[in-house]
């Protein structure tokens, strides 16, 4: 996740502080507790075009003199099937007795675009018609942290002396500070947000600027990037500042179409330009390089971006590679990438021909299939197929100013059934 050594200190104390309900951190002379109450650890969903969400009760608990909140700073979901994670800001201070819910989404548009995701569309890698490979990448990450706190600016006003001649004590007026700077990771340019109070938000409108609740710069030099912004209003004292922004998108090489989905920004590319469904160009693509150069920002949309494209090699039948011939037999047994498969998509296929399907348990993905006729050596053996669902855990981290909480989670995603 995001950086080794603090993953590694999330997990230690992950393991210390895992639980269904709350956990205690103490401190001073009292104990302040916080609450962090994953109220779904089993999310099923329907549909590939909308999100689903887990729900997260936070809750505090001070009887210490040395405190008098407590302060969640962000989430971060984890797919480990994956390898992709999400950050999501909470930025919320929490007084003694509160409690506030956090829903955090954990399967969006971008997520439903990956595979084994991609496999339960009636297109996909396996049965696609084009000639070329589909691929399907997650070309960068959100990333998430805590870049400031809220914080007190006080003046002094000196006060004449009375009427009697006697000095009078000055007078102390506090504001909440509204200035802060920090640096952040490398970063996609037009994706920084910056969140406090859990309402205050300002987003990178223009390529290098923040605007929303205030405004901001930010300057980029090579990895580096430093921020300066302004929050109207400040945020409560102490309460954490967070920044999100995309990782640095990685190269990716088109031979043919591609789209580009962003939480529920969806682009398209056309000829050298990535365009949106109204036709507004957002950036232009180098067949060359890989790369994308954007003219307009893409904003903050909370989830990951991926690319599904037509690149090398050439497909000349099918889609899955499951084995090759060995020149004495024309029955194969056969195992599908993914699982649960809807019966009757599945078909095979050599450079002979279609094969035929004998035997098929759709929810292993183990086939018998028989050719008309003995496959050579080395010939390749390719299916093609749908899926109706999906299966994975998901881990869910907590950060707060005290430690970091991790939960876990099932989630399912399931349309139709075996036919």
């Amino acid at each position: 996740m995001k950086k080794l050594l603090s993953l590694l200190v999330a997990i230690i104390l992950a393991a210390l502080l895992s639980g269904c309900g709350g956990s205690d951190i103490t401190s001073g002379g009292g104990e302040t507790k916080e609450t962090v109450n994953l109220l779904d650890t089993t999310i099923h969903g329907t549909s590939t075009a909308e999100t689903d969400s887990a729900r997260i009760l936070l809750r505090c608990d001070i009887d210490n003199i040395l405190d008098d909140a407590c302060s969640y700073e962000y989430v971060e979901v984890f797919y480990p099937m994956l390898g992709i994670y999400m950050g999501y800001p909470i930025s919320a201070t929490l007084k003694n007795g509160e409690e506030y819910m956090v829903e955090v989404p954990i399967a969006d548009e971008s997520i439903k675009k990956t595979e084994p995701f991609l496999y339960m569309n009636e297109e996909n890698p396996s049965n696609s018609h084009t000639e070329w490979t589909i691929r399907t990448s997650v070309i960068s990450n959100v990333e998430t942290e805590t870049v400031g706190h809220g914080y007190e600016r006080c003046e002094t006003t000196e006060l004449p002396p009375d009427e009697n001649g006697n000095p009078q004590p000055p007078i102390k007026t506090c504001y909440p500070g509204e200035s802060f700077s920090s640096r952040i990771g490398g970063n996609e340019p037009g994706t920084v947000a910056i969140f406090g109070d859990g309402v205050k938000k300002l987003e990178e409108s223009y390529i290098g600027l923040l605007t929303g609740t205030g405004n901001g710069i930010i300057r980029r030099n090579g990895i580096s990037t430093s921020i300066e912004f302004s929050i109207t209003g400040g945020v409560a004292v102490g309460s954490p500042v967070v920044a999100t922004y995309m990782t640095p998108i990685s190269q990716f090489f088109v031979t043919g179409d591609a789209t580009l989905t962003y939480g529920d920004l969806t682009l398209t590319l056309d000829g050298f330009v990535l365009k949106d469904d109204t036709g507004k160009v957002y950036g232009e693509y180098d067949a060359t390089t890989g790369k994308i150069t954007w003219l307009e920002p893409l904003g903050s949309h909370g989830s990951v971006i991926v690319v599904t494209y037509e690149s090398e090699p050439f497909v000349g039948f099918g889609g899955e590679l499951v084995g090759y011939g060995n020149g004495n037999d024309s029955v194969y047994e056969i195992q599908t990438r993914y699982q649960y498969i809807v019966s009757d998509t599945l078909r095979v296929f050599s450079t002979q021909g279609e094969g035929e399907v004998l035997l098929i348990d759709p929810v292993s993905g183990t086939a018998t299939v028989r050719f008309p006729e003995v496959v050579e050596v080395d010939e390749p053996i390719k299916v093609s197929y749908q899926t109706y669902k999906v299966v994975m855990p998901l881990e869910i981290y907590i950060y707060t100013s005290r430690g970091t909480y991790k939960r876990t989670l099932t989630y399912s995603l399931e349309m139709g059934g075996v036919s």
